[in-house]
């Protein structure tokens, strides 16, 4: 008999959800989704398409606050409960929300050989609605909180960063990137919980694209013989795309293009001849046509706390170019040192001065660059292969 297996994700049906329900069910387990949403007014299509392809094959339940009388008074209450400065952790998830998990999925839990969730504020709703012992749970750290990060400064999540330490120690298994993520995570824990680690870097189930595209040339009209270098990714203040710009400017290349291809734009970001910029967004079967059409990638990620800067193994983006044959441009810091050890399929500046010594590096070396990005992807960023070491624990336990 098939083992059932319960994934549960407190937000949208992100693509490393919908990429772990469709491994999970080929390689021939019976899996359920709970997703559960208090916000659904920012749910974006491209998430829904996620969700309506997975209710072909696995079993969804959709736990929503949409049309609850109470649901906006009281989720204005928890969030204001959630930034006051304590470690007080109850108000996080919204007490109606607990209440509607519980009753879809409680007297099912003994049915599921393992659950799978993700991040802190999945992990302490399943605490709280779905199961006490966390013993069938394994965690699935996307997020990593440590007290430099900003975030830290609400006593909210302070308390649900504690609540989270806490639940791993009882989890059956942790799922996180790679060991330095995991000994952020862990910090003094780390030697006695590394036995039941799980290594899984942010990966695409989508085989190698080699071919290139001329998708952002011809629907931006741009000119074929340019060279596009893409920063794909959020485009807020803060991210450092601002000072990409005027680095880029400073390089002063004519042949070359800089495209901001992302969302939640609030960076002040001027377009150009040689300066594009698009906030559209695109499905996930399609984000190759953008990666493709590029000629180098930037992988831009501040230094400032140990969730950004530990994410040689943790980026979407990085996954995305390696699949493309992308050579891809990152800041210096052990993560990506790591990764440009083992295939040189990057370049890292100090900082952004050295933008145009990077870009020439890549250029004289371009093909070799480019096929150490495929071997990168063969090895860490193929989910089929990455996701194995879970999928062998899943079926033994």
């Amino acid at each position: 008999m098939a083992k059932s297996i319960l994934v549960v994700k407190y937000g949208c049906c992100d693509n490393y959800v919908f990429d772990l329900c469709t491994e999970l069910n080929e390689k021939g387990f019976k899996v359920s989704l709970l997703l559960v949403h208090d916000k659904p007014h920012f749910r974006k299509p491209v998430f829904d398409e996620n969700y309506r392809k997975l209710l072909v094959f696995v079993d969804c339940i959709y736990v929503h606050l949409d049309k609850d009388i109470l649901a906006f008074p009281l989720q204005k209450m928890c969030g204001l409960l959630h930034r006051l400065n304590t470690n007080y952790h109850w108000f996080t998830v919204s007490p109606l929300l607990v209440a509607k998990v519980k009753k879809a999925i409680r007297h099912r839990v003994k049915d599921f050989s393992s659950i799978i969730i993700f991040d802190q504020q999945g992990l302490y709703l399943a605490g709280r609605a779905i199961t006490k012992s966390f013993e069938k749970v394994l965690y699935f750290s996307l997020e990593i909180y440590t007290p430099e990060n900003p975030h830290m400064r609400s006593g909210g999540l302070r308390g649900l960063v504690a609540y989270e330490l806490a639940a791993i120690a009882r989890c059956k298994a942790l799922i996180i990137q790679d060991e330095l993520r995991a000994r952020a995570l862990l910090s003094a824990d780390f030697e006695k919980l590394k036995d039941r680690i799980i290594y899984l870097p942010v990966s695409v189930r989508e085989q190698q694209h080699p071919e290139k595209s001329g998708y952002l040339f011809e629907k931006y009209g741009i000119p074929k013989d340019k060279k596009l270098l893409l920063y794909y990714g959020s485009l807020y203040k803060g991210r450092g795309v601002e000072l990409l710009l005027e680095a880029f400017r400073d390089y002063n290349d004519p042949g070359s293009v800089l495209f901001f291809h992302g969302y939640k734009k609030d960076a002040a970001l001027p377009e150009g001849d040689n300066i594009r910029v698009s906030s559209e967004l695109v499905n996930f079967d399609e984000i190759y046509k953008i990666i493709t059409s590029c000629h180098i990638g930037f992988a831009i990620y501040p230094n400032d706390d140990l969730n950004n800067r530990l994410t040689g193994f943790s980026s979407e983006k990085v996954a995305r170019y390696t699949q493309c044959g992308v050579p891809f441009i990152a800041l210096r810091n052990e993560s990506y040192e790591k990764l440009q050890r083992e295939f040189l399929c990057c370049e890292l500046m100090d900082d952004f001065s050295q933008l145009a010594a990077a870009v020439q590096k890549i250029n004289a070396a371009y093909d070799t660059y480019r096929t150490n990005a495929f071997m990168a992807f063969n090895t860490y960023f193929d989910f089929n292969v990455a996701s194995r070491p879970l999928m062998n624990f899943l079926a033994a336990n």
